[in-house]
């Protein structure tokens, strides 16, 4: 038993080793923002401005901060919208735990003035070891228009 563990306690240490020592296999070269963990602005290239419009399916937008609510997301939880696909796909930087908390998103609305979407945090089941690890994934919801002007709301339920 005691070998057992020891070996899992070298595997798990040569991992964060080979993935830079804080577990993240990022490519050295792209930079990242400590709060989500998201590449930087200044090196993503292709995002444009926030008029809730991009271009083609290639092109994305971020949505600005103002017309994000987040107020109902748990304290700290990133509230980063991008759009895609001529504003029908909001791109959601989600947050989960290695192991233990898997993120998804449903489009729980759609209005004139806003789209609530809702980020579900899946719990595993059974007997699971869990890092504690946190991620910051990317999730996605498809709307029957493009956002344009509507404000995204932001909401999160434990499953």
């Amino acid at each position: 038993m005691a070998t057992a563990l020891l070996a899992l306690l070298l595997a798990v240490a040569m991992g964060c080793a080979t993935a830079g020592g804080d577990g993240s296999t990022a490519d050295p070269e792209e930079t990242t923002t400590p709060e989500t963990g998201e590449p930087d602005d200044a090196n993503s290239g292709d995002r444009q401005g926030g008029d809730g419009q991009a271009g083609n399916g290639e092109e994305e937008a971020t949505v600005p901060p103002e017309r994000i609510d987040g107020s109902a997301l748990p304290e700290g939880y990133p509230t980063e919208v991008v759009i895609r696909d001529g504003g029908r796909t909001l791109v959601i930087t989600a947050r989960e735990s290695s192991g233990c908390v898997t993120a998804s998103a449903e489009l729980a609305g759609q209005a004139d003035r806003h789209v609530t979407v809702l980020l579900v945090h899946t719990r595993a089941e059974g007997d699971v070891m869990c890092t504690q690890q946190v991620s910051y994934p990317e999730v996605t919801v498809a709307l029957d228009e493009p956002l344009a002007d509507r404000t995204v709301l932001l909401r999160a339920e434990e499953r």
